[in-house]
This record gives structure tokens, sequence and C-alpha cells, in this order.
């Protein structure tokens, strides 16, 4: 009996002790010194039905931008043993949030391949170049990627839209609210293509 409490301690010590060398290693990432850097965030907090609601996500973000990722590259941590991919985003344009001095940020996520070693990040998104959205919480003064799914391809999401749009002064009918969701649409109506209609 004590040799089995003996070795659960012995485990549960070096459980400790692994996930205090990967957390370390998460807060120590390096980072260019000339650029804003925006981190991954870990999504394990986020429920999957808040998730779910493209409004949630619009309305929790502190930042979203649109622009360009130009540049993936994925290296090793100075202990070589986790590798970070770092990727240029050239900002196009704010839907939300007071722009930044810089016109290109970094992105920072866990994971990658160097040489023929890859290591994937289980609640991460993977970089790629293209046209992209990011969604941005500031956690404890920091910038992080939104925990869900802060970065979308464009072309996979519809443009965030305003929560009313204006009238048409001509006399004609208003033009319905914009929505992406049942959610952002007034009592009564439903989100059909991005318009607020009636069911």
């Amino acid at each position: 009996m004590k040799n089995k409490l003996l070795i659960i301690g012995i485990i549960t010590l070096v459980i400790i002790i692994i996930g205090f060398f990967i957390y370390n290693n998460y807060i120590n990432i390096p980072s260019s010194e000339d650029k804003i850097v925006v981190k991954q965030s870990k999504g394990a907090g986020m429920l999957s039905i808040e998730c779910a609601n493209k409004s949630y996500v619009t309305e929790t973000s502190d930042y979203i931008i649109e622009g360009t990722i130009e540049n993936v590259e994925s290296k090793w941590n100075p202990e070589n043993n986790f590798i970070f991919t770092y990727s240029d985003f050239k900002i196009e344009k704010y839907i939300k949030g007071n722009p930044f001095e810089e016109e290109t940020i970094q992105i920072i996520t866990d994971g990658g391949c160097v040489g023929d070693i890859c290591q994937n990040s289980e609640d991460g998104p993977t970089m790629s170049p293209g046209k992209k959205r990011l969604y941005i919480v500031i956690i404890n003064g920091g910038y992080n990627i939104h925990g869900c799914g802060g970065v979308v391809d464009i072309m996979d999401e519809p443009e965030v839209p305003p929560t009313e749009q204006p009238t048409d002064i001509g006399g004609g009918q208003a033009p319905s609210v914009v929505c992406i969701s049942d959610l952002d649409c007034p009592s009564g109506k439903i989100c059909v293509n991005g318009d607020c209609t009636l069911p």
C-alpha cells in the first residue's frame, strides 16, 4: 500500500514538473521587439455554446482586424523543446478597436513544423498566408487571439456588420438590420443570408 502511494506521489510530481516547464515555455516565448505581438489564447475556458454564437465572439473581442498574413515561419524555442509559429499580419482594416501605430503585427501560435518535426496545438489556429480576420482580446495587458476561433479566412465568413444600416433618404424602405445569427435580429425576425427578415 505504501509503495502504491509512493508511486502515485512520484507520478503526480513528474506531471506537475512537466506542466511547469510547458507553462514556462509558453510564457517565455521569444518575440520580435519591433512589432506588437498577439499570442495564442487558450480556449479551454470557453463554452462551446458561447463559441457557436458569432455575436458573442464579436461583442467580447477588443479588436476585430482584417488584413493579410504575409510571412509564416516556425521556429524552436531557445530550449529546443517546443515549436512556435510566427506570422506577420499586415493590417488593412479595423472593424473594432483603436488602430495601432504599427501597420504590421506579429501573431505567435503554438506548434508548427521545423524540418521533418511537427508539433500540433489542440486549441490553436493553423496559420497560412492569405486574407484573414482576427478577433483579439486583451488579457492581463497582452493581446491574445480570441479563444473561440479568433483567426478566420475572410472568404469563409461574412463581413462583420454594423448593428443597423441607415435609412434610405430617398423615401424607400429602410434596409434590413444586417446579421450573422438570429441573435443579431430584433424580436420576431430571423437572420437569412445576412439580413434580418420576418420568418
